[in-house]
């Protein structure tokens, strides 16, 4: 055998004896259920201390388990930073394809003006995917955004489009649907009003409880479909409460 080949050999042997300390850091992390991506792991002091314990009970080098520590800790955030990712892709303001990479911890309004940027709008945009629109408060985890892992990994299908505003404007865009939706709340504990099936004119009947969610949506799909041939960046806020309120009734 040869120098290069006698190096090999010693490479491949030092190889297999880390993952053999590997293999035994993951088996007792496992048995103790420690979860290193938790505090207090995000400690170095905490993380050595712990590597350091453990070295001392399978009577392995120090520098060695904290290394296979230090490996199986970074492993461990990747999985959970996949299984938080949400990537959106659609058209951008020329027609050309764009994605835009977040993550289910990004607020609302960080996620809105990334998806903009991605699509070369310059302005405020309006985001809708999924049966949703983006709402600048919260995150996209509190809003209900899917990640990719639902998906198998695949990228979420939005549309884009630019919706300047004025701070009076959005005020009169929620007055205007605080009025509608109070409108169709008293209008469903009306004993005199009647839903119909509308070609025929016959009664429908509904339980009292989905009154109120039904009237709201019917009353959110019309003004959504009126709005769609003027205004489909206004139109796309309201199709998607038409589902959501009606299902939100539903679960009540």
């Amino acid at each position: 055998m040869d120098d290069d080949d006698d190096v090999r050999d010693r490479v491949k042997r030092l190889r297999i004896a880390d993952d053999d300390v590997r293999d035994a850091v993951r088996d007792r992390l496992r048995a103790e259920r420690v979860k290193l991506w938790l505090a207090p792991y995000d400690d170095a002091a905490a993380l050595d201390a712990l590597a350091d314990g453990y070295a001392d009970a399978l009577g392995e080098p120090r520098e060695d388990v904290r290394a296979a520590v230090a490996s199986l800790r970074a492993s461990a955030l990747e999985k959970l930073a996949t299984r938080r990712r949400l990537t959106l892709e659609g058209k951008g303001a020329d027609g050309t394809p764009f994605t835009a990479p977040l993550t289910l911890d990004a607020a609302g309004s960080d996620a809105r003006a990334l998806v903009g940027a991605a699509a070369g709008y310059d302005g405020r945009v309006r985001v809708v995917a999924a049966g949703r629109a983006l709402q600048d408060e919260g995150t996209l985890e509190g809003q209900g955004w899917p990640a990719d892992a639902t998906r198998r990994g695949a990228a979420l299908r939005c549309l884009v489009v630019p919706a300047p505003r004025r701070e009076d404007d959005d005020a009169m865009e929620i007055d205007e649907k605080a009025r509608l939706l109070a409108a169709c709340d008293a209008l469903a504990r009306d004993r005199a009003f009647d839903l119909s099936d509308g070609p025929s004119g016959r009664r429908v009947r509904v339980n009292p409880a989905a009154r109120g969610p039904l009237v709201r949506a019917l009353a959110c799909h019309a003004k959504g479909r009126a709005a769609l041939d003027d205004d489909a960046a206004a139109a796309v806020e309201w199709l998607p409460g038409a589902g959501g309120g009606f299902a939100d009734g539903k679960r009540a």
